[in-house]
């Protein structure tokens, strides 16, 4: 009986120290805890608290535009190349007529010229031409104007009893023409000179002329303006 109060009272004078000694450390705790707070010389606080950044800003990232797709590729047509050929321009020039009203003359050659085997016309460029053909040579010619508008033709020599051939003229004498400038030719008669006949040419009013003779066949030809 009296060991177990020996033990029971051990226990507690046991648990009375070691409630003491915790009490003494945790006392050293808390003076240890106060004297780091008082920032002393030897106090192993880090200073300063840490600088503390601003937000960490995250760079936002880079956006692309959006993907440009590129478009089909385009092939490009060869190259035609077209020449158009100017229109061909044909310039015309006009040789002035050269006549007048003048009265003209022409000599004979070749020998007598017998007599008008045709009368011939043609419309030309600008111009009527009356040509006389002749069996023989050429004969001498007179030509001017008798009136405003009729044109006086006188060969010479030619055969006085038949003159010209039979057709050329119709039964009144005459050989219609109708050009621009001419409106017939007339079988006329005797020359006022020997071995002369005379023709005589309508026009449409007076006409600047020209004259002049050629061979293979004699002829005298007559280029009457229109």
């Amino acid at each position: 009986m009296g060991d177990e109060r020996n033990r029971d009272g051990e226990s507690i004078a046991l648990a009375v120290m070691i409630g003491v000694f915790t009490g003494l450390l945790i006392l050293l705790a808390i003076l240890l805890l106060v004297r780091d707070g008082g920032g002393g010389e030897g106090s192993t606080t880090t200073a300063a608290a840490a600088t503390t950044a601003g937000p960490s800003t995250t760079a936002a990232p880079t956006t692309a535009g959006p993907t440009t797709t590129a478009g089909p590729t385009t092939t490009a047509a060869p190259t035609t190349t077209t020449t158009t050929l100017a229109p061909t321009t044909t310039t015309t020039t006009t040789v002035p007529f050269g006549g007048d009203t003048d009265w003209k003359n022409c000599t004979a050659s070749g020998g007598p010229a017998d007599q008008v085997s045709d009368v011939r016309f043609a419309q030309r460029d600008g111009f009527t031409r009356v040509v006389f053909d002749f069996t023989g040579g050429v004969p001498g010619c007179t030509v001017g104007y008798g009136d405003a508008d009729t044109l006086v033709v006188i060969v010479h020599p030619v055969d006085i009893a038949d003159p010209y051939a039979a057709g050329i003229f119709d039964g009144a004498g005459h050989l219609d023409v109708g050009s621009v400038s001419v409106t017939r030719v007339n079988a006329g008669g005797m020359g006022g000179g020997s071995g002369e006949w005379e023709f005589s040419i309508d026009l449409a009013g007076t006409r600047d002329f020209k004259v002049f003779t050629l061979t293979g066949p004699s002829r005298v030809a007559i280029d009457i303006e229109d």
